[in-house]
């Protein structure tokens, strides 16, 4: 496939997987306000932290046979088959061991309630591993108008549906593990239709070992990146306990929404895209800046925004009872284009094939989080925690940044501009609007006026003339991605650029 159809589909693909992610957190939000008023936050937090435990295993039960298969330049059908057998068998393995191993953990964690559940949920990993090769193979062939169609309506019809019913039954928290089970129940037979699972175990050496290879390196990288992201909830259980790990959970769900939108679709969409492109240097330096300046520079405001309606949030997503979600939120989200942009910074290794550099990293990572998390929770419980996590997140952005700006070529007078705008535009927006809210105890009506007014401050620091966004590079780029939009969407896109303009070249003339 040619660059400029690679680019075509990738952005094609960006605008399903935004769509599909824009509809699923509308989804999200639905179901949060309706099970948040069904289900304790102690039930949430059991299903917290069986869903820890779910996604630890779940890595190993793939063990990266899907992201191996999508790096392949070439495969064949062999090489399918053998996927699919390895990823049964890795399935099959991880379902015995998580039902015996995993209570074992739960008492250790002071989670003896929820050992049941986690016998239950055994089962499903063989189907989690064989659904993971089929929506890999959709994605490698750039399919990912079905991948999100199925992401999302497993979801709606799945998850949703069938935990909101039980929950009006009171089932607690076992209404949220049958919803994961009818998820999983949609999703395979949705990828099915498209990828049947077909099985040999001929195995030939050669194949196994390649899949492998990549896969066990994926797997290791991931999992670092796994306990890294869920170190923070390991230590709330152990530390504070169930309540807490419901409420920390619930504004950490709400926190990593809009970081799920853009990280989400940056890993399924760019990675198949990056990995075909990884011996173009110039263009993979073109793609990496363009993606850091808009994280940074357009989710940091958004970021102060949502801390500043987060009493609005907490109190109409999750109800009352839920305060103490409050604070958790205003400081997690301060993370958000760290937390996207380390997103970024996964996508390029693996694209660029460095999957065991990146587990050096995801080892500080892991590191720094455990001991943040540790630290700050035990001074300050759970807004210690927060702080530690956020603390964390900064750290090793910075850390493979400078390592991928090396590797690149970057120009560090780019750089420097990127860090300019954040330091004397964005921070000091952020501090003064943070000291107003507690200083003054605002009510909600006047932060959520403040956050209205800073809209257009936020859109001219974004867009003005020597924005780093503006750069001829990033322009080329979005040039490209408006011109392969559906033409309703970019017919508006292109007015409000020209608006933009004029507006901006009208404020240039008067100074």
């Amino acid at each position: 496939m040619s660059n400029k159809s690679l680019t075509k589909e990738g952005i094609k693909g960006a605008v399903w997987r935004t769509s599909g992610s824009l509809l699923k957190i509308v989804a999200q939000f639905v179901m949060l306000a309706v099970l948040a008023r069904l289900i304790s936050p102690v039930d949430f937090g059991y299903v917290a932290f069986i869903m820890i435990l779910v996604g630890f295993t779940d890595l190993f039960s793939k063990m990266g046979i899907g992201g191996a298969l999508i790096q392949m330049d070439d495969i064949s059908d062999r090489q399918i088959r053998t996927g699919y057998s390895l990823s049964l068998v890795f399935g099959v393995v991880l379902a015995i061991s998580f039902y015996f191993i995993t209570p074992y953990l739960a008492v250790f964690f002071n989670m003896e309630q929820i050992i049941d559940g986690l016998h239950f949920f055994a089962f499903m990993f063989p189907l989690k591993s064989l659904n993971s090769v089929s929506v890999a193979l959709l994605n490698r062939d750039l399919r990912f108008d079905v991948a999100e169609k199925i992401t999302l309506s497993s979801f709606v019809f799945g998850y949703a549906l069938v935990s909101i019913i039980f929950a009006i039954f009171d089932y607690g928290y076992w209404s949220l593990l049958y919803g994961q089970l009818a998820m999983l129940a949609v999703s395979c037979i949705y990828a099915s239709i498209y990828h049947f699972p077909k099985f040999t175990f001929k195995w030939v050496k050669s194949e196994v070992n390649e899949l492998l290879f990549f896969g066990s390196g994926f797997t290791f990288n991931t999992t670092l990146g796994y306990f890294s992201d869920t170190i923070d909830n390991l230590v709330v259980s152990k530390f504070i306990g169930a309540q807490a790990l419901g409420i920390y959970s619930k504004a950490y769900q709400l926190y990593a929404i809009p970081a799920g939108i853009f990280g989400g679709v940056y890993d399924s969409v760019m990675f198949p895209i990056l990995a075909k492109r990884k011996s173009d240097e110039a263009k993979l330096r073109d793609f990496y800046f363009f993606s850091i300046s808009l994280c940074l520079l357009f989710l940091m405001p958004m970021g102060v925004i949502i801390a500043l309606n987060a009493e609005l949030i907490i109190k109409t997503v999750l109800g009352p009872g839920w305060e103490e979600a409050i604070l958790i939120l205003q400081i997690l989200i301060l993370s958000l284009p760290f937390r996207f942009g380390y997103r970024i910074n996964r996508s390029f290794l693996k694209s660029l094939g460095l999957v065991y550099k990146g587990v050096v990293f995801e080892v500080i990572f892991f590191l720094s989080t455990a001991v943040f998390s540790v630290v700050g929770v035990k001074l300050y419980e759970l807004p210690g925690l927060a702080i530690g996590v956020l603390s964390s997140s900064i750290l090793f952005f910075m850390i493979v940044f400078v390592y991928l700006s090396k590797l690149l070529k970057m120009l560090g007078k780019l750089n420097w501009a990127l860090f300019k705008d954040l330091l004397l535009y964005n921070i000091p927006i952020l501090a003064i609007c943070w000291w107003l809210s507690y200083s003054f105890d605002l009510p909600i009506w006047a932060l959520l006026l403040i956050s209205i007014m800073l809209l257009p401050v936020f859109f001219f620091i974004l867009f003005r003339k020597k924005s780093v966004v503006l750069t001829e590079g990033n322009i080329v780029l979005y040039n490209q991605l408006v011109s392969n939009l559906p033409k309703p969407v970019s017919k508006i896109l292109n007015k409000v650029q020209r608006k933009i303009e004029s507006i901006i070249g009208k404020i240039g003339a008067k100074k």
